[in-house]
């Protein structure tokens, strides 16, 4: 999640899911699992072009990641 909220900042919200997967060296299908997850816990908003957008609690988890 801590790569998703840089991702978010440089791009003012929408991520590039296919850039973080790739930072995170995920592969395709470990990558679907994982903006699925963070779908359903509310925490990614999934586009249909694959961007997702950081929801407020997504914001503070990944900010919580970061301060531990």
């Amino acid at each position: 999640m801590t790569a998703v909220l840089q991702a978010s900042k440089v791009h003012n919200s929408v991520i590039d899911l296919a850039d973080v997967c790739a930072t995170l060296k995920m592969s395709s299908e470990e990558c679907k699992e994982f903006v699925r997850w963070a779908g359903k816990s509310g925490l990614l908003t999934d586009l249909t072009n694959d961007q997702a957008i950081l929801t407020a609690a997504g914001r503070a988890f990944a900010q919580g990641l970061t301060r531990s």
